[in-house]
């Protein structure tokens, strides 16, 4: 997902992609706006980021028709926490967080202050918890933070769609 179609898609999941994982980096790259206007590239990649955190918690539990509607991106992230026994996905909630507080900061505020402060925050830390580099023509391409919002999505997909070979058996 991180690099060019045709290419190697490396974004730092150790995962194999199955058809759910690359449709799901598919719909990621049709809907991501990552050349647009910066509170446009924060919206959307914060949407596509909640609905990763909602397949993630919802995997998790046995009945997750019985969370309220009135749940907010802070309480499946706080969910998403609390089931998650890997801590190594630990700097995922933390990315996922300052993500949600950048949107907030943008979505209540007409000039928000400190969001590129906010955003080199959000980039160094997706950067140095990756286990392989960004692709610097993928950075070139389209700079730093929409690539490090790219790469959050493609680790926190890597863990919410279960994965499959598609092989049946029975």
């Amino acid at each position: 997902m991180c690099n060019r179609v045709g290419k190697a898609i490396n974004c730092g999941t150790e995962m194999p992609p199955s058809n759910d994982h690359l449709h799901e980096a598919i719909r990621f790259l049709l809907r991501f706006p990552a050349k647009g206007d910066r509170d446009l590239v924060i919206l959307k990649g914060h949407l596509l980021i909640e609905e990763q955190l909602h397949k993630f918690v919802n995997e998790k539990l046995a009945n997750p028709s019985a969370l309220s509607d009135r749940f907010t991106f802070h309480h499946y992230l706080c969910l998403a926490r609390a089931v998650t026994t890997d801590l190594t996905m630990d700097w995922i909630w933390d990315g996922a967080s300052r993500l949600n507080a950048l949107r907030n900061l943008i979505a209540h505020s007409v000039e928000p202050k400190d969001v590129q402060q906010k955003i080199d925050d959000f980039v160094a830390l997706v950067g140095q918890n990756q286990t392989s580099p960004l692709s610097a023509e993928l950075v070139d391409e389209v700079g730093q933070f929409p690539a490090a919002i790219m790469s959050l999505h493609a680790s926190l997909s890597a863990r919410a769609v279960p994965f499959t070979t598609g092989l049946r058996i029975g």
